[in-house]
């Protein structure tokens, strides 16, 4: 699918935040030769240019930069440049503080809307919440229950 963008609006990517993840193979798995193939399938250049080009991901692969259009690759959170800028996210202040950070977050922000499908059997009254753009909404019917 295109991506249409304004020109006036880009991304920026100064004070974004990083982290860091990695592939595991748990020992003794039986297909380990197919899980080493599918890391390095993964992490070749040809294939994170593919993903960058469908996803706003910056590849991993710093090789894969060079094989992004020149205009997409300067959008990347990886570019050179832009990749300085970044914060790592610190895991162990998160370990530390995050229970007592989301409790407050919850505490402070209204829930988001559920919505009904076929599958759920369960709804919640909600008098007050936000969609999934920030728009608060009412429950329109008090009788009314969504999930």
């Amino acid at each position: 699918r295109e991506h249409r963008r304004k020109e006036s609006i880009r991304i920026a990517w100064n004070g974004s935040f990083y982290d860091v993840d990695s592939w595991a193979i748990p020992v003794g798995t039986p297909r380990s030769a197919d899980a080493y193939k599918f890391i390095a399938f993964a992490s070749r250049a040809e294939n994170q240019k593919s993903l960058s080009e469908q996803l706003p991901y910056g590849p991993t692969n710093r090789k894969a930069l060079a094989l992004l259009d020149a205009g997409l690759a300067r959008e990347m959170p990886s570019a050179e440049g832009t990749f300085g800028q970044a914060v790592r996210v610190d895991t162990q202040f998160w370990i530390d503080h995050g229970t007592e950070l989301e409790r407050r977050f919850d505490a402070w922000a209204p829930p988001l809307c559920r919505q009904q499908t076929d599958e759920d059997e369960a709804y919640v009254n909600q008098s007050r919440c936000q969609d999934i753009l920030g728009r608060m909404r009412g429950v329109a019917d008090p009788g009314r229950k969504s999930q």
